[in-house]
């Protein structure tokens, strides 16, 4: 349904749309599944869009722009697959450095088990759990 001017309802800078139909928008994309911030992000935008329109396009939009949001998580953020490669880049060198270390604190303490076997004069070897 159209949004209709009341008396007494200030007019909002961006788009002049009263905040109870922005707040409105923003709960009906939180209940599709939109995240908050992209849901607010979203609303003024689609109040503007939804004017004069036919009631019938509300829901029909709601569901477009929710469908939208599931394909691309984050609508607000710009897509960088060069930058997000070099972080997983440098995550796995960060994780390989952080193994290597644990390979050596490993190693030696093997190596002092194998010491305590020696000194305690057990002959066969066991599991040591």
């Amino acid at each position: 349904m159209p949004w209709k001017p009341e008396i007494g309802r200030s007019r909002q800078p961006d788009g002049g749309k009263p905040p109870t139909t922005r707040v409105k928008i923003c709960a009906d994309l939180l209940a599709r599944g939109v995240d908050a911030e992209a849901a607010e992000s979203l609303a003024g935008r689609i109040a503007a869009a939804l004017e004069g329109k036919d009631p019938a396009a509300y829901e029909a939009t709601l569901d477009g722009v929710a469908l939208s949001c599931r394909a691309r998580p984050s609508p607000l953020a710009p897509a960088s697959g060069a930058g997000e490669l070099q972080e997983v880049e440098r995550l796995m060198g960060a994780f390989a450095t952080e193994l290597g270390k644990l390979d050596e604190v490993l190693e030696v303490l093997a190596a002092h088990l194998r010491r305590m076997r020696v000194a305690a004069g057990g002959s066969e070897p066991r599991t040591l759990h």
